[in-house]
């Protein structure tokens, strides 16, 4: 068996949860060959730039869009709500883009809003349609979809993307400014707060549902190989969100070392570590299927995902990464 290789089938099974503790184990090996030999670690870095991309100009379309119909000045109040669940460094820095933008005039923001709101959805689609091949390899298939498909896909995951994070938004943000202004009792609105968690990660798991089953250029599986990456990864989302905040408030070398670029490069981290978890999540899922249902493992890489190396003939295909 090569480096590269997943450990090979050692039994069938109906779901993930029948496996026993060494063969998940067996699972995990082959998830961290599949990392390797897709370069989900590469891809996640390139999805976190295009990441950045998007939100600065997102944001700033954001700002303009609201400016441009009423006062944009509670956006910026309510920014401090996402400290929970993005390190103070990533709010921070989104927080002074909104304040910066709030100082500039009515006519400046208009202008930009068109503008920003194009780069930031291009930036979105390009880093959705890397995620999308990055399933597609993970789960041993070869992305047959033409380029116009390949867009369609990305597009129609980017916007579904895009809702949930304005559900997100709203529970984060706009949620206590509205409790605040119907004057709700104090224990309702403490349970309404307390509500918005479990409804956020609802929403992640349901990220994670959709973008697992239709998003890999595959027939989509049976939901019951999709729940354990769907739960789990969520979970460690939160926990790598939570570490790179511990180790950014506790390690004042960063700061030091990274100057006035810290805020930006603490924003990439935190995308980069986003998008890892999640393509790991796709990884564990198609390893468990793979393995429990007695497929073969072999990972395929991200150019085998791209172009397929054999042609119709059976030869040699030379492989070239559109």
């Amino acid at each position: 068996m090569s480096a590269n290789a997943s450990p090979a089938p050692q039994t069938t099974a109906k779901s993930p949860f029948s496996l026993t503790l060494a063969q998940w184990w067996c699972v995990l090996q082959g998830v961290g060959a599949t990392a390797e030999r897709a370069n989900l670690a590469l891809i996640s870095a390139g999805v976190a730039f295009f990441g950045l991309m998007a939100v600065i100009p997102g944001i700033a379309a954001v700002v303009a869009l609201v400016g441009i119909f009423g006062d944009a000045t509670w956006i910026g109040d309510q920014i401090a709500a996402f400290g929970g669940v993005a390190p103070d460094a990533v709010v921070n820095i989104i927080h002074d883009q909104v304040m910066r933008l709030l100082t500039q005039s009515e006519d400046t923001l208009a202008w930009g809003a068109l503008f920003n709101l194009v780069l930031s959805l291009w930036s979105a689609l390009q880093g959705t349609r890397w995620v999308l091949m990055a399933l597609t390899a993970v789960n041993r298939r070869a992305e047959k979809r033409r380029t116009l498909k390949r867009y369609i896909a990305a597009g129609v995951f980017t916007l579904y993307g895009l809702g949930l994070s304005v559900v997100a938004i709203v529970l984060m943000g706009v949620a206590p400014v509205a409790l605040a202004f119907i004057n709700a009792d104090s224990g309702v609105e403490v349970l309404l707060l307390a509500l918005r968690w479990p409804v956020l990660g609802g929403a992640a798991i349901a990220v994670a549902l959709i973008l697992y089953r239709w998003g890999p250029r595959r027939r989509p599986p049976p939901w019951r190989w999709l729940w354990p990456g769907a739960i789990i990864t969520p979970i460690l989302w939160l926990l790598a969100s939570s570490a790179l905040t511990f180790a950014l408030r506790e390690f004042p070398g960063f700061g030091a070392a990274y100057g006035s670029l810290a805020s930006v490069v603490a924003l990439l981290l935190w995308l980069y570590l986003t998008a890892l978890v999640f393509l790991l999540g796709g990884a564990l899922n198609a390893e468990l299927e793979f393995f429990a249902l007695g497929k073969p493992t072999a990972p395929v890489s991200l150019e085998e995902a791209i172009e397929p190396t054999t042609a119709p003939d059976g030869h040699p295909k030379r492989v070239t990464a559109r």
